[in-house]
């Protein structure tokens, strides 16, 4: 583990409210569940899991953990979560990976982006494992193989009360809206932008996530797209306008990496600090990520996904604003 990267990711989950660090942050907004400080000392906690390879798996994260979502589901029942007291193990596993996993989204999109989700453990967390009974611990893990990428830049390393209120409100809103609407493709892309996975497939899932929230219509999917997207975060004619032009290029590099052009240095381009296209390509990456979370915070702060009226609507005022 570079020593940079450690510091980094310290000083990114470490959640920190205005000037204060506190050791267990309760979130308000969903009873029995909190955000709590730790970090590993090489405590011996190998014999609490219940699995023989658990540890092992779990290991490589520990020296970059240094805060954990902590549930307590007996608050879950009416009238929160009123069915949830009568499903079973598997149910309950599918609504806890639910919760925090729309935690997890939407706080890296208020600038947290470094949240790193390798498992779940049932009976027992990190902070209280070294007096949990030995082989109690019951280790999920969401992937085979999960690492994490060390995304250094534009991380955020505190929240104002203001962003913590916007967090809880818009956490809620995500993991209702996330019950009722098929919001996977937004949820995979904003979980996989930070793993280490090929960038083509990065590329691929942050624009079918777009394509998803903006369902373009007859006017054909590029225009759709562009139109509907620069209606939905333009604020002034010059903004729409710039969005327009914004979308369009990013769309270009999506088909680029879609349909087997080059794309990064999968196919052709070297891996050198001079190399301008692989430059454009990684920064046409991180742009395509800004912009679907700007989507995916407006459907937030609106409570509800934009349905195809609304969507053919901003399209319609798009031609009329602009009929060249």
């Amino acid at each position: 583990m570079r020593e940079e990267w450690k510091f980094a990711y310290k000083h990114d989950t470490r959640i920190l409210l205005d000037d204060d660090c506190p050791p267990i942050l309760p979130l308000p907004h969903i009873e029995g569940m909190m955000l709590c400080h730790y970090e590993y000392r090489n405590e011996d906690i190998q014999s609490k899991f219940k699995g023989e390879f658990d540890f092992l798996h779990l290991a490589p994260h520990l020296p970059t953990t240094y805060c954990e979502i902590i549930i307590d589901d007996s608050y879950w029942k009416h009238p929160f979560m009123p069915n949830y007291p009568e499903h079973n193990d598997e149910e309950k596993l599918v609504t806890v990976m639910n919760v925090s996993g729309t935690l997890i989204t939407v706080l890296r999109l208020i600038g947290f982006n470094r949240c790193i989700t390798p498992c779940i453990l049932k009976n027992g967390s990190l902070s209280a494992a070294p007096n949990c009974e030995d082989g109690s611990i019951e280790f999920y893990p969401h992937h085979p193989i999960l690492l994490p990428m060390p995304m250094l830049n534009e991380g955020k390393a505190r929240l104002s009360r203001e962003d913590f209120e916007w967090v809880c409100k818009a956490h809620l809103t995500l993991y209702r809206l996330f019950e009722t609407n098929d919001l996977t493709p937004s949820m995979t892309a904003m979980s996989y932008y930070y793993h280490d996975m090929p960038l083509r497939a990065k590329m691929s899932l942050i624009w079918a996530a777009i394509e998803d929230l903006l369902r373009p219509g007859k006017s054909g999917t590029r225009f759709g797209i562009r139109s509907r997207g620069a209606m939905l975060l333009g604020r002034s004619e010059e903004e729409i306008e710039d969005f327009y032009k914004h979308f369009g290029k990013l769309y270009d590099r999506r088909s680029a990496a879609t349909h087997g052009r080059k794309f990064s240095y999968n196919r052709g381009l070297s891996i050198t600090t001079d190399n301008r296209r692989l430059e454009a390509d990684l920064d046409a990456l991180g742009t395509s990520y800004v912009l679907l979370c700007e989507i995916l915070i407006r459907v937030i702060d609106k409570g509800l996904i934009f349905t195809d009226s609304e969507l053919n609507e901003l399209e319609e005022q798009y031609k009329e604003k602009f009929p060249k």
